[in-house]
């Protein structure tokens, strides 16, 4: 848990903010195609389709996504949002974790190794 909490959150740069509010913002971002219909396509001589899939944030969801910049650790978000919004520090840990696990499982964003 430590060495996770130690990785750095890496935005992906095809993922683009849409309808962005003072509390929200929506994500737009392409959505991953399985292997076997891409080749399916492709061996039709088309390219495959690119499909877009979008993700609302909600406030703390929102907050959190502002705090991906390359350099804070998922610890420094999850800190960040205790202070923030006077959350107990293993509350704040639980819910940043789980954030960024969904935003990887989607492709939103990748981790990197912190520093040592």
């Amino acid at each position: 848990m430590q060495k996770a909490m130690a990785c750095v959150p890496v935005r992906n740069l095809l993922v683009e903010e849409v309808n962005r509010s003072a509390k929200t913002v929506t994500l737009s971002f392409p959505l991953r195609m399985r292997p076997w219909f891409s080749k399916f396509t492709t061996a039709f001589g088309h390219a495959p389709p690119e499909q877009k899939k979008r993700l609302e944030l909600d406030e703390l969801g929102t907050f959190c996504w502002s705090l991906i910049n390359d350099k804070r650790s998922v610890q420094g978000i999850a800190t960040e949002l205790s202070k923030t919004y006077q959350l107990h520090p293993e509350e704040a840990r639980v819910a940043v974790s789980q954030f960024i696990r969904q935003l990887g499982k989607r492709g939103i964003i990748g981790l990197k190794e912190g520093a040592r």
